[in-house]
Protein backbone atom coordinates (compact mmCIF):
# COMPACT_ATOMS: atom_id res chain seq x y z
CA UNK A 1 0.00 0.00 0.00
CA UNK A 2 1.11 3.53 -0.87
CA UNK A 3 1.22 6.21 1.64
CA UNK A 4 -0.91 9.27 1.04
CA UNK A 5 2.16 11.28 -0.04
CA UNK A 6 3.27 8.57 -2.49
CA UNK A 7 -0.24 8.30 -3.95
CA UNK A 8 -0.42 12.07 -4.57
CA UNK A 9 3.04 12.00 -6.19
CA UNK A 10 2.10 9.12 -8.54
CA UNK A 11 -1.18 10.84 -9.42
CA UNK A 12 0.66 14.05 -10.28
CA UNK A 13 3.13 12.18 -12.49
CA UNK A 14 0.26 10.41 -14.29
CA UNK A 15 -1.48 13.73 -14.97
CA UNK A 16 1.73 15.27 -16.35
CA UNK A 17 2.34 12.25 -18.62
CA UNK A 18 -1.26 12.43 -19.87
CA UNK A 19 -0.96 16.13 -20.66
CA UNK A 20 2.32 15.52 -22.55
CA UNK A 21 0.77 12.77 -24.70
CA UNK A 22 -2.42 14.80 -25.32
CA UNK A 23 -0.44 17.88 -26.39
CA UNK A 24 1.80 15.86 -28.69
CA UNK A 25 -1.19 14.10 -30.32
CA UNK A 26 -3.11 17.36 -30.84
CA UNK A 27 -0.05 19.08 -32.34
CA UNK A 28 0.61 16.26 -34.82
CA UNK A 29 -3.06 16.04 -35.85
CA UNK A 30 -3.38 19.81 -36.36
CA UNK A 31 -0.24 20.00 -38.49
CA UNK A 32 -1.32 17.07 -40.61
CA UNK A 33 -4.74 18.63 -41.26
CA UNK A 34 -3.17 21.98 -42.11
CA UNK A 35 -0.68 20.43 -44.53
CA UNK A 36 -3.44 18.47 -46.31
CA UNK A 37 -5.57 21.56 -46.78
CA UNK A 38 -2.63 23.40 -48.41
CA UNK A 39 -1.14 20.56 -50.43
CA UNK A 40 -4.41 19.10 -51.76
CA UNK A 41 -4.67 20.53 -55.30
CA UNK A 42 -8.32 19.54 -55.66
CA UNK A 43 -9.57 21.69 -52.80
CA UNK A 44 -9.85 24.95 -54.79
CA UNK A 45 -10.92 23.24 -58.02
CA UNK A 46 -13.88 21.56 -56.36
CA UNK A 47 -14.97 24.86 -54.89
CA UNK A 48 -15.63 26.37 -58.38
CA UNK A 49 -17.01 23.29 -60.12
CA UNK A 50 -20.61 24.43 -59.60
CA UNK A 51 -20.04 27.90 -61.09
CA UNK A 52 -21.00 28.36 -64.74
CA UNK A 53 -18.70 29.94 -67.29
CA UNK A 54 -17.51 33.19 -65.69
CA UNK A 55 -17.23 34.95 -69.05
CA UNK A 56 -20.85 34.09 -69.78
CA UNK A 57 -21.99 35.56 -66.47
CA UNK A 58 -19.97 38.77 -66.69
CA UNK A 59 -20.50 39.74 -70.31
CA UNK A 60 -22.10 36.83 -72.17
CA UNK A 61 -18.81 36.40 -73.99
CA UNK A 62 -17.40 33.06 -75.07
CA UNK A 63 -13.67 33.75 -75.23
CA UNK A 64 -12.95 30.85 -77.60
CA UNK A 65 -15.49 32.11 -80.12
CA UNK A 66 -14.54 33.95 -83.28
CA UNK A 67 -16.61 35.55 -86.01
CA UNK A 68 -17.64 33.18 -88.80
CA UNK A 69 -19.54 33.77 -92.07
CA UNK A 70 -22.75 32.81 -90.25
CA UNK A 71 -22.26 35.19 -87.30
CA UNK A 72 -25.02 37.80 -86.99
CA UNK A 73 -23.49 41.13 -85.92
CA UNK A 74 -25.73 43.90 -84.55
CA UNK A 75 -24.70 47.43 -83.55
CA UNK A 76 -27.02 49.25 -81.14
CA UNK A 77 -26.92 52.87 -79.99
CA UNK A 78 -28.82 53.48 -76.75
CA UNK A 79 -29.87 56.72 -75.08
CA UNK A 80 -29.44 57.55 -71.40
CA UNK A 81 -32.63 55.59 -70.62
CA UNK A 82 -31.37 52.45 -72.42
CA UNK A 83 -33.85 52.98 -75.26
CA UNK A 84 -32.65 52.08 -78.76
CA UNK A 85 -31.85 55.19 -80.80
CA UNK A 86 -30.32 53.36 -83.75
CA UNK A 87 -29.78 49.73 -84.66
CA UNK A 88 -28.12 48.15 -87.67
CA UNK A 89 -26.69 44.82 -88.79
CA UNK A 90 -23.27 44.65 -90.44
CA UNK A 91 -21.69 41.97 -92.60
CA UNK A 92 -19.43 39.48 -90.87
CA UNK A 93 -17.32 38.82 -93.97
CA UNK A 94 -14.85 41.64 -93.30
CA UNK A 95 -14.46 40.54 -89.66
CA UNK A 96 -13.88 36.81 -90.10
CA UNK A 97 -11.74 35.21 -87.41
CA UNK A 98 -11.91 38.21 -85.08
CA UNK A 99 -12.29 37.50 -81.36
CA UNK A 100 -14.01 39.74 -78.80
CA UNK A 101 -10.89 41.76 -77.94
CA UNK A 102 -10.04 42.44 -81.58
CA UNK A 103 -13.62 43.47 -82.29
CA UNK A 104 -13.66 46.00 -79.44
CA UNK A 105 -10.43 47.49 -80.76
CA UNK A 106 -12.15 48.09 -84.10
CA UNK A 107 -15.37 49.53 -82.64
CA UNK A 108 -14.14 52.13 -80.18
CA UNK A 109 -16.73 53.32 -77.69
CA UNK A 110 -18.81 50.14 -77.96
CA UNK A 111 -19.28 47.45 -75.35
CA UNK A 112 -19.97 43.76 -75.89
CA UNK A 113 -23.45 42.74 -74.81
CA UNK A 114 -23.19 39.30 -76.38
CA UNK A 115 -20.44 37.41 -78.21
CA UNK A 116 -20.69 33.89 -79.59
CA UNK A 117 -19.92 32.41 -82.99
CA UNK A 118 -23.68 32.61 -83.67
CA UNK A 119 -24.45 36.18 -82.61
CA UNK A 120 -22.58 39.33 -81.65
CA UNK A 121 -24.24 42.42 -80.14
CA UNK A 122 -22.26 45.64 -79.63
CA UNK A 123 -23.83 48.55 -77.75
CA UNK A 124 -22.91 52.19 -77.25
CA UNK A 125 -24.67 54.66 -74.95
CA UNK A 126 -25.03 58.33 -75.80
CA UNK A 127 -26.85 61.23 -74.20
CA UNK A 128 -29.77 62.40 -76.34
CA UNK A 129 -31.46 65.75 -75.89
CA UNK A 130 -35.12 65.48 -76.83
CA UNK A 131 -36.39 68.13 -79.21
CA UNK A 132 -39.01 70.32 -77.54
CA UNK A 133 -42.39 70.17 -79.37
CA UNK A 134 -43.69 73.17 -81.28
CA UNK A 135 -47.35 74.08 -81.85
CA UNK A 136 -48.86 75.84 -84.86
CA UNK A 137 -52.27 76.24 -86.42
CA UNK A 138 -52.53 74.21 -89.59
CA UNK A 139 -54.72 72.34 -92.03
CA UNK A 140 -54.95 68.64 -92.78
CA UNK A 141 -57.37 67.75 -95.52
CA UNK A 142 -60.30 70.04 -94.88
CA UNK A 143 -59.84 70.06 -91.10
CA UNK A 144 -58.26 72.83 -89.07
CA UNK A 145 -56.22 71.89 -86.03
CA UNK A 146 -52.97 72.08 -84.14
CA UNK A 147 -49.82 70.83 -85.85
CA UNK A 148 -47.39 69.39 -83.32
CA UNK A 149 -43.75 69.48 -84.44
CA UNK A 150 -40.65 67.96 -82.89
CA UNK A 151 -39.58 64.39 -82.24
CA UNK A 152 -43.22 63.20 -82.09
CA UNK A 153 -45.15 65.09 -84.81
CA UNK A 154 -48.93 64.95 -84.72
CA UNK A 155 -52.11 66.73 -85.83
CA UNK A 156 -54.77 67.56 -83.23
CA UNK A 157 -58.12 68.20 -84.88
CA UNK A 158 -60.24 71.03 -83.46
CA UNK A 159 -63.34 69.83 -85.32
CA UNK A 160 -63.27 73.03 -87.39
CA UNK A 161 -63.38 73.01 -91.19
CA UNK A 162 -61.86 75.18 -93.93
CA UNK A 163 -65.28 75.86 -95.47
CA UNK A 164 -66.17 77.92 -92.38
CA UNK A 165 -63.23 80.34 -92.87
CA UNK A 166 -62.20 82.79 -95.54
CA UNK A 167 -59.79 81.67 -98.26
CA UNK A 168 -57.24 84.19 -96.95
CA UNK A 169 -57.35 82.68 -93.45
CA UNK A 170 -57.15 79.15 -94.84
CA UNK A 171 -54.02 80.06 -96.81
CA UNK A 172 -52.38 81.44 -93.67
CA UNK A 173 -53.28 78.25 -91.80
CA UNK A 174 -51.91 76.07 -94.60
CA UNK A 175 -48.60 77.91 -94.36
CA UNK A 176 -48.47 77.11 -90.61
CA UNK A 177 -47.57 80.73 -90.02
CA UNK A 178 -49.35 81.08 -86.68
CA UNK A 179 -47.34 79.71 -83.74
CA UNK A 180 -49.00 78.82 -80.45
CA UNK A 181 -47.78 78.87 -76.89
CA UNK A 182 -48.42 75.83 -74.70
CA UNK A 183 -51.14 77.85 -72.93
CA UNK A 184 -52.88 78.67 -76.23
CA UNK A 185 -52.64 75.07 -77.34
CA UNK A 186 -54.22 73.81 -74.12
CA UNK A 187 -56.99 76.42 -74.28
CA UNK A 188 -57.79 75.56 -77.91
CA UNK A 189 -58.18 71.91 -77.00
CA UNK A 190 -60.86 72.93 -74.49
CA UNK A 191 -62.47 75.65 -76.59
CA UNK A 192 -61.93 75.44 -80.35
CA UNK A 193 -63.58 78.82 -80.96
CA UNK A 194 -60.73 80.49 -79.10
CA UNK A 195 -59.12 80.35 -82.57
CA UNK A 196 -61.09 83.47 -83.50
CA UNK A 197 -59.25 85.50 -80.86
CA UNK A 198 -55.90 84.11 -82.01
CA UNK A 199 -56.67 84.97 -85.67
CA UNK A 200 -57.82 88.46 -84.72
CA UNK A 201 -54.60 89.15 -82.80
CA UNK A 202 -52.55 87.77 -85.71
CA UNK A 203 -54.26 90.02 -88.23
CA UNK A 204 -53.66 93.04 -86.05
Amino acid sequence: MFTKKQFITLLGIAVVIFLIFFTAFYTVSYRKGLEESIVNPNALIETFEGISDIDEVLGEVEEDSVITPDTRITLKVLDQNDLIVEQQEISSMSLLGKNSEELLNLFKGYELEHFTDKEVILTKTMYVVSEAPSYKLGVEGDEIGIVVGGSNPAFISLNLYTKDFSSHTVEILKEKAISLTIEQKNRLEKDAYYIEEILQNYNE
